[in-house]
């Protein structure tokens, strides 16, 4: 992104925003436009913000350019930050690799551990794929025992160009039904859950008569 374009887009953005504006940042792997260009974002927020005016950055990062320089930047600025973690290595290797086939899964536990070092919020998302669709009992013990406790699982869904047909590593229909039933027994924890799952949370919300989070569970997609 062009400096004017992100020095347009966030000031015409704050004038909008009301009294609070948030702000995502996503990819691909948005770390990639390295940390001076976040330092101008931050800086362009502050100079374009009104008086009392609260600003929220929200990062989603797969965690291997993680590093003291990054946590230190986040933390100064309250960024809260999700990391794509699809549990213990065996699953999360299964379909994120390198070019080079090599294992990512250390480096971002690595990259975890450094946010924990300078106290950043984060929470895991995790896709559900044909893989780990088959393993929610798994992948949530594996959380709870890494103390993440704050999870998001995320359907993987995706058709091919032409023939619109369902990608083989996509999530099926029943797998999908039958990963989010086991999931809730042992998140509910017999009324004693240890972890905040996104979609449970926000489920119960619509059941409470509160406006739920998740722009799909609403009338209309807005803030």
């Amino acid at each position: 992104m062009a400096d004017l374009t992100l020095k347009t887009m966030i000031s015409g953005y704050m004038k909008s925003a009301g009294r609070g504006a948030s702000f995502g940042w996503q990819g691909g792997e948005p770390l990639l436009a390295g940390i001076d260009f976040f330092k101008k974002a931050v800086a362009y927020q502050q100079s374009y913000g009104r008086s009392a005016q609260l600003v929220s950055n929200n990062l989603q990062t797969n965690g291997l350019l993680l590093d003291d320089a990054w946590a230190k930047f986040f933390h100064r600025y309250n960024f809260f930050i999700g990391v794509s973690l699809d549990g213990p290595a065996e699953y999360h290797d299964h379909y994120r690799y390198s070019v080079n086939r090599d294992s990512g899964f250390q480096q971002t536990m690595n990259g975890i551990q450094t946010l924990r070092n300078h106290q950043v919020e984060f929470s895991i998302l995790t896709v559900v794929n044909d893989v780990t669709a088959k393993k929610p009992s798994e992948l949530y013990d594996f959380f709870t025992r890494n103390g993440f406790d704050r999870l998001q699982f995320i359907p993987c869904v995706e058709r091919g160009m032409e023939t619109r047909q369902l990608q083989p590593y996509s999530v099926r229909v029943e797998d999908y039904r039958d990963f989010l039933c086991t999931l809730f027994d042992v998140w509910y924890n017999q009324g004693r859950p240890v972890a905040s799952i996104r979609l449970f949370e926000n489920i119960l919300a619509v059941y409470m008569g509160v406006e739920p989070e998740i722009c799909a569970f609403k009338n209309r997609c807005d803030s």
